[in-house]
């Protein structure tokens, strides 16, 4: 109903921007941590990271509220109509059946169908921007015109980048710093892009790295430079778990720096955030 696509922009929006005020920082580990350990909601945890990233990055641009707004409740449905799908093939290597293939095909008409008939097309110009991003928040097939707006163009990015930093976790697929160095290939000359890494760093909070020194940490906080987060250092250098996390600014000592990326499967200490941000 309309009432309940009104209670999403009004309540989660409203959370994820205040948050976003607050501690952005925070807010980055706990989407990045629960997209990558979503049990059966990867489909619902996928977009809420997106919607995450978008407000981040907006803030970094200084997007106007309508505008940010919107492209938020597009991250937060744009896959509406195959959330579930998602959740079931999350980590899956297994190629899709054509009956599925067919869905992910088709969820953007889909999706803008489901919104519809929430009342949307109906609920005012921040509604109507907000089914435009969705519309458009995939390229069209090859030979199809691909007139995109700015915020559809931001959303295409974010979509991608979430989602190959969390879809696969242990492996180095879902490489952050890889997952920057392609983004940036590809879109170089891009400001969204740029803004975006600049947003998320080459290590974004949650991420789990190897120093040079050998310890293993995860990344809280972004620092003055992409390549050199604050870090909360979980073994010691010979692996051994450490009952307390000790932190670590990468950008200090050359036995500090960010040395690799860990995959989650290989890091068998793990603290709560409330121990990591206090």
């Amino acid at each position: 109903t309309m009432a309940a696509v009104g209670l999403l922009e009004s309540m989660l929006t409203a959370q994820i921007v205040d948050m976003t005020q607050r501690d952005p920082d925070l807010l980055l580990y706990l989407a990045l941590r629960s997209a990558r350990d979503p049990g059966l909601h990867f489909g619902a945890l996928h977009s809420v990271h997106a919607a995450v990233a978008c407000a981040v990055v907006t803030a970094r641009l200084g997007w106007d509220p309508g505008r940010r707004d919107a492209l938020m409740c597009a991250a937060l449905t744009m896959n509406l109509s195959i959330a579930e799908l998602q959740s079931r093939l999350a980590g899956s290597t297994h190629p899709l059946t054509p009956a599925q293939r067919e869905r992910v095909d088709q969820h953007v008409q889909d999706s803008l169908r489901l919104l519809a008939d929430a009342g949307l097309a109906d609920a005012g110009l921040e509604a109507s921007l907000w089914l435009r991003i969705v519309g458009q928040h995939h390229a069209p097939p090859a030979g199809q015109p691909d007139e995109v707006g700015e915020e559809a163009r931001l959303l295409r990015l974010v979509d991608g980048y979430t989602l190959r930093i969390a879809m696969r976790p242990d492996t180095i697929v879902a490489s952050p710093a890889l997952a920057a160095r392609d983004l940036f290939a590809h879109h170089a000359k891009d400001p969204l892009a740029l803004a975006l890494l600049k947003a998320m760093g080459l290590y974004p909070p949650g991420c789990h790295v190897r120093l040079a020194s050998g310890e293993v940490a995860v990344v809280l906080r972004l620092g003055a430079a992409a390549n050199a987060p604050l870090v909360a250092c979980l073994t010691n250098r010979r692996g051994d778990a450490l009952q307390t996390p000790i932190r670590r600014d990468t950008s200090l000592l050359p036995e500090h720096h960010v040395a690799s990326v860990v995959a989650d499967r290989d890091v068998k200490v793990r603290f709560t955030s409330q121990v990591l941000y206090r």
